[in-house]
């Protein structure tokens, strides 16, 4: 899967046609371009524009854990920890299955949950929904809101140039 694949994906399948998202290009020097919603250039598939995209804002369905190495860890530990984080999630909803994919990002990870339950949330539950799991995981609180955005996957970081890539969960088959 590559950027403008997985977008279509995010659109289509996790948001359900439902939730319009933003797509930003920002770098180190701080130049951040103006949001363009997803429908915007996504449909037309302006590809120089989204070829530089690389941030987004979460979906109306989206939970995002975001989580760096703890000072003095080491990555053997940071491994086990999110393993363990990402074990205890779809442990915690065998009951009710929600997506959760693993993204290697600039110093540490994000967590993505796809909860179609969030669909039927006001703000503000939404945002007490994503402010339990990310205080419950350890996360950065400031991904609370739809309104932040996040590095978006398959595109180079703004800060490192790093690739935020896949690394595990259960969308697989989905």
């Amino acid at each position: 899967m590559d950027k403008i694949q997985y977008l279509d994906w995010l659109y289509y399948h996790i948001g359900r046609q439902l939730t319009d998202f933003e797509l930003q290009i920002q770098n180190k020097e701080g130049f951040m371009s103006h949001r363009r919603k997803y429908s915007d250039v996504g449909f037309s598939k302006e590809l120089k524009w989204l070829e530089y995209a690389n941030a987004r804002t979460l979906l109306k369905n989206e939970v995002v854990i975001d989580i760096d190495p703890e000072k003095d860890e080491d990555s053997s530990l940071f491994i086990r920890r999110i393993k363990n984080t990402v074990h205890d999630l779809l442990r915690h909803n065998k009951a009710h299955p929600k997506l959760i994919g693993v993204f290697e990002s600039n110093r540490g990870v994000h967590i993505h949950i796809f909860d179609r339950d969030l669909f039927n949330m006001n703000d503000e539950e939404k945002r007490q929904y994503r402010t339990h799991y990310i205080k419950r995981f350890g996360g950065d609180l400031a991904k609370n809101s739809e309104r932040v955005t996040i590095s978006l996957e398959w595109a180079k970081h703004w800060k490192s140039g790093k690739i935020k890539h896949y690394l595990y969960g259960n969308f697989e088959g989905e």
